[in-house]
């Protein structure tokens, strides 16, 4: 899987926010249908399909009207994700995207268009296509500091920690987690503080073997809902096991063995973690019951 579809499912929350019709009702029901049409084929994915139609409705609108500054970035965003990509889409969006943001940068949609300028350079979309890091977060910081108060800005903090910790280079993993700590500091209540919690666990613990801090980063995450349904039995074992194997912290290993038995049976590791609580002394070891429990939503 390519990290750019990769990236799309662990962060679907953030990136559906491109898939919203946010701007303008337009004059006619027609357009209007049509606007639905292209953002709903948008939002699964069906970005091959909405291409003509918001290619359409640009030619139906006045340059720099609301409907037709809506219609160009339909056409941006879907240039920028169908697949398969190539040279020519790619740089056709990068190209929307910039005038859009050079041209109505109080716009809704200009923060967005620089942080997708940004994962453009930041990701390898078609062979041999070039990353080149250095402009990605350029632009990340443009967000950051043009959009301070949008709530963009949050996303463009994730992706310029995440330019570095791709890496795993220790110096620039070190780099990325300073980007979210500094962050953090100044912004307690982000609306993305459990996903870069999440990160900050996963970082940690590969490659930088911090094992007490992983652990406390995944556990904020989990107190806040951000760990994806899908994770949410992987993180719970590298937290039992962390715990019991490397932090010998008996409390949170028995807490999150029992996790693993009662809230993610189907997961597969509870007969393990019944077999770890019992050689740590554990009397009441809860039974393995093979239902499958609701998972908590990922915040948003």
């Amino acid at each position: 899987m390519s990290r750019k579809r990769l990236f799309n499912i662990i962060c679907v929350g953030m990136i559906s926010s491109v898939c919203l019709p946010l701007f303008a009702k337009s004059a006619s029901d027609d357009s209007d249908k049509l606007f639905h049409e292209a953002w709903e084929h948008v939002k699964l994915y069906e970005f091959d399909r909405a291409e003509p139609i918001f290619r359409s409705l640009q030619k139906r609108f006045k340059v720099g009207s609301a409907q037709w500054i809506e219609s160009t970035f339909g056409l941006a965003v879907s240039l920028h994700h169908k697949t398969p990509t190539n040279s020519k889409s790619i740089d056709e969006a990068k190209k929307i995207y910039q005038m859009l943001a050079d041209k109505y940068p109080n716009h809704k949609c200009a923060a967005r268009c620089l942080l997708n300028i940004g994962r453009i350079y930041e990701l390898r979309d078609y062979y041999k296509d070039k990353i080149d890091l250095e402009a990605a977060r350029k632009y990340y910081r443009f967000v950051i500091d043009r959009y301070p108060n949008k709530s963009v800005a949050s996303e463009a903090i994730l992706r310029l920690a995440m330019s570095y910790t791709i890496l795993c280079d220790r110096n620039d993993v070190y780099k990325g987690i300073k980007v979210i700590e500094d962050w953090l500091k100044k912004h307690p209540d982000d609306r993305l503080k459990g996903l870069m919690y999440l990160h900050l666990g996963d970082v940690y613990f590969f490659p930088l073997e911090e094992y007490r801090k992983s652990v406390e980063s995944y556990i904020k995450a989990e107190k806040l809902n951000a760990i994806e349904g899908s994770r949410v039995g992987f993180i719970y074992w590298r937290i039992a096991w962390v715990a019991d194997h490397k932090l010998h912290d008996k409390k949170i290993a028995v807490e999150y063995y029992k996790k693993l038995i009662v809230d993610v049976p189907a997961f597969g590791k509870g007969y393990r973690a019944q077999l770890a609580l019992k050689r740590l002394g554990v009397k009441d070891i809860p039974p393995l019951e093979w239902h499958v429990k609701p998972i908590k939503k990922v915040s948003k």
